[in-house]
């Protein structure tokens, strides 16, 4: 147990900008092959708080992508329109602007890491 502890490392999520304390929030850290799949979820927050909120984790050293999903109505479904484009809050682990692994990943060395990620909503 105690050769597993030193292999973590402590990864803080910080989430700016959540626009209302309803529903939950899901926080994914993903590795490639989980990405945008519903496999690595870090966990969720019911009754989330408005503005900024901070969450750590213990992860091992690799390659993630971090997403946020804020399920504000708590239907326990990722609201799209028709077109596909995002009814709920959403966030990922770069503002590249794109959504491929690739774009939104990180590397999570052996020293500890904070990503930020800012909350998008529909207008």
């Amino acid at each position: 147990m105690l050769t597993t502890l030193l292999l973590m490392s402590s990864l803080t999520v910080i989430v700016e900008d959540v626009r209302s304390d309803a529903g939950q929030i899901y926080v994914s850290i993903q590795a490639e092959s989980e990405y945008m799949q519903q496999t690595g979820t870090a966990g969720s927050i019911e009754d989330p708080e408005k503005g900024t909120m901070e969450f750590e984790y213990d992860v091992a050293p690799g390659t993630y992508a971090v997403s946020i999903w804020h399920d504000e109505n708590g239907n326990g479904v990722f609201d799209r329109e028709e077109s596909g484009m995002p009814l709920d809050g959403w966030a990922l682990s770069s503002k590249s602007g794109g959504w491929q692994f690739d774009d939104v990943s990180f590397e999570l060395k052996k020293r500890d890491k904070t990503v930020r990620v800012e909350m998008t909503y529909p207008k």
